[in-house]
């Protein structure tokens, strides 16, 4: 993982040159579980504040609200529209659309196949959010929630922590940040949508990539220590037909030599007999 990042910040990354930018995307959904939707422009705050934000073509600031709001200044800026919105520095705020509810999303999109850990803080930015119930969603590859919650009146905030193990997520899979209508799903109950500030971190644990080179180091280690087993059990091998080749020479030998010597000994010994009875005078029949 030389030369390349393992942990990402929403606030840090945040780009206000391209969308997408790295790994973050922002834009809108027309429903929590809908179609991802590119915010096509950046526009900065007519006022004067100096945050910024990304808008669809047909929004920007003071109309439908609905986009991803940054400010890129150092200190806590208020924002004074209809109501007052605190943006902390370099806070991302997400709005929905003020009227049909389409939810502000943040996209992260895996660059590595790996272990993930996910961290989520959502706080209420508005000051008019006395009655206001507002959905957070963390939701995995289009398909899988991770985790919904409720924010609901001024300030009120919640947090979200992956398990410890981490998430498994696979190259270009996709991490959303939603912020739109109530765990209702009824628009009536949100009364007023509201500025939702977003910390969202996201650190690699395991680079699923990098870690099979270990495993390939291992098989390597294996395939050589197997070779070298095989190598020394064809030594043995060879060392035992050796020596019971060189044992049953000597055998074959030592037979020979036993062989011989006992024709001898028949020999010599037949021989003698013929003398001793050609000497006493008796014959000799051949049979």
């Amino acid at each position: 993982m030389t030369g390349q990042s393992s942990t990402w910040s929403l606030s840090n990354d945040f780009s206000t040159t391209y969308n997408p930018s790295s790994v973050w995307s922002y834009g809108y959904r027309q429903a929590v579980t809908g179609t991802f939707f590119l915010f096509t422009h950046l526009d900065q705050d007519p006022k004067g504040s100096g945050l910024v934000a990304w808008f669809p073509d047909d929004a920007s600031w003071n109309t439908n609200w609905l986009g991803v709001y940054y400010n890129p200044n150092p200190t806590t800026t208020l924002l004074v529209y209809n109501s007052n919105m605190t943006y902390t520095a370099h806070s991302v705020g997400l709005h929905p659309h003020n009227t049909v509810g389409s939810p502000s999303v943040v996209r992260f999109t895996a660059p590595n196949d790996g272990i993930y850990t996910l961290s989520l803080t959502a706080t209420h930015a508005d000051d008019h959010a006395n009655n206001s119930r507002t959905g957070i969603y963390i939701i995995h590859n289009n398909l899988e929630i991770l985790w919904e919650g409720e924010l609901f009146g001024v300030r009120a905030s919640k947090s979200y922590n992956s398990p410890k193990g981490g998430i498994n997520i696979k190259p270009n899979e996709t991490i959303d940040f939603i912020v739109g209508q109530g765990l209702t799903g009824n628009i009536n109950d949100n009364i007023n949508f509201v500025t939702t500030l977003i910390t969202a971190d996201i650190n690699l644990l395991t680079n699923n990539t990098t870690t099979k080179q270990p495993n390939s180091t291992n098989q390597s280690n294996q395939s050589s220590q197997l070779s070298q087993s095989n190598d020394q059990v064809l030594i043995i091998a060879l060392e035992t037909a050796l020596g019971i080749t060189i044992i049953a020479i000597i055998l074959y030998f030592f037979y020979r030599y036993c062989k011989k010597r006992e024709y001898k000994q028949d020999a010599y010994g037949s021989k003698n007999k013929i003398d001793f009875l050609e000497n006493s005078g008796h014959e000799v029949v051949s049979n």
